[in-house]
């Protein structure tokens, strides 16, 4: 056995691997139809039982229940809606207590002085199926994520038995997997495929960790794919991408261009050339007041989404939400937005990813390692 080491700060197949899911370099296209396939079985059971119910009729019947007797636990140590919401939902459905609770840092043990290592260490004995753990510090995820890994030292389906799954629901500007397969669900769902689709990517690219892991598990499961980075030049400040995800968009072979655009015409020009247009907003919790107060209001005016621009291109338009300045909310009911429908299929995609690593994670083992080519031991 590998003794994980309890202050490790970054991605590392060796200790972060399925059933865990810790960063979007674990999303395969095996993977990716796995949890694809599961979620649409699961979306087509929750329509069911939805116009069931809006017709008077019994619906108690739909079979929703293959994790009866679990519980899901949970820490969100930064603010929540979709994602704390959904997996609390996606839990429900499938027959789990979930106990996902949205906490301030100063309201936990941590408070009262408790170490990181110490609170995890504590938690991961409560006999959870899963834990979902979202923070504001990027390095938690990974040192969490190896220590609920760490169990006895005997092997569990060619992997270190674990405590119970985790799950990265965010951590810091750093990865948010989970976010990165209903971002490709809910693409695939909408253009039937995958691949062969011109993308654009528009707001704050550097540091966006929707964007961050979007573009990785893009990079390992699409296919004939162009992406274009923009990142609009403001006071001299250009928002690129960080260089590991540069790195893996080179590793990959990913077809992809990172421009700058100074004015708004040029910018309307490249997104006519895309099918999906992706926008995220300014990341200000994350600058720590390195920005101008205008940047945001800047940005909006060059790369911005609005009415005209949706008309101007036809665009297919996709944000993980909230929006500020960079979407108008004139839009938010427009048939070529996205933005409510692809929240909404969060709660089947987290379904079937609670499914597979509460009930399945030989199959995730399995498929990631076929697909790489490689046991991680």
């Amino acid at each position: 056995m590998i003794e994980a080491p309890e202050l490790i700060t970054d991605y590392d197949p060796r200790y972060h691997h399925w059933p865990a899911c810790v960063h979007a370099e674990q999303i395969t296209s095996g993977i990716f139809k796995l949890i694809s396939d599961k979620a649409d079985e699961l979306l087509t059971d929750l329509t069911n039982r939805d116009r069931l119910k809006l017709s008077g009729q019994v619906f108690d019947q739909i079979p929703l229940q293959s994790l009866r007797n679990t519980v899901v636990g949970g820490l969100i140590l930064e603010q929540s809606t979709r994602t704390r919401t959904s997996f609390s939902v996606a839990a429900a459905r499938l027959g789990a207590t979930p106990l996902i609770d949205l906490v301030r840092m100063e309201d936990t043990s941590f408070g009262k002085g408790e170490s990181w290592i110490s609170a995890i260490k504590n938690l991961r004995q409560y006999h959870m199926d899963a834990f979902v753990l979202r923070t504001a510090v990027k390095e938690f995820a990974y040192q969490a994520a190896a220590l609920f890994g760490d169990y006895t030292g005997e092997h569990h389906f060619g992997h270190n038995k674990r405590w119970s799954a985790f799950i990265n629901a965010g951590n810091g500007f750093d990865q948010h997997p989970t976010q990165a397969l209903l971002d490709m669900y809910a693409i695939s769902r909408t253009f039937g495929t995958i691949n062969g689709l011109r993308f654009i990517f528009a707001g704050d690219i550097s540091r966006a960790r929707t964007v961050n892991s979007l573009l990785i598990a893009l990079a390992q499961v699409a296919k004939d794919t162009q992406v274009t980075i923009v990142a609009p030049k403001i006071d001299r400040i250009v928002l690129d991408p960080p260089p590991p995800v540069i790195q893996k968009l080179d590793e990959t072979g990913l077809s992809y261009e990172i421009l700058t655009v100074a004015d708004r015409d040029e910018f309307v020009d490249l997104v006519k050339q895309a099918d999906v247009g992706y926008w995220t907003r300014l990341q200000v919790e994350r600058y720590k007041g390195e920005l101008p107060n205008d940047f945001g209001i800047k940005n909006a005016e060059i790369v911005g989404l609005d009415d005209s621009l949706l008309q101007a291109t036809g665009i297919k338009a996709f944000h993980p939400l909230p929006y500020r300045e960079e979407v108008s909310g004139e839009i938010e009911d427009d048939p070529q937005a996205m933005f409510f429908k692809q929240a909404g299929w969060g709660v089947p995609v987290r379904m079937a990813l609670l499914h597979y690593c509460i009930t399945e994670p030989e199959l995730l083992c399995s498929t990631y390692a076929k697909d790489t080519k490689m046991i991680t031991n």
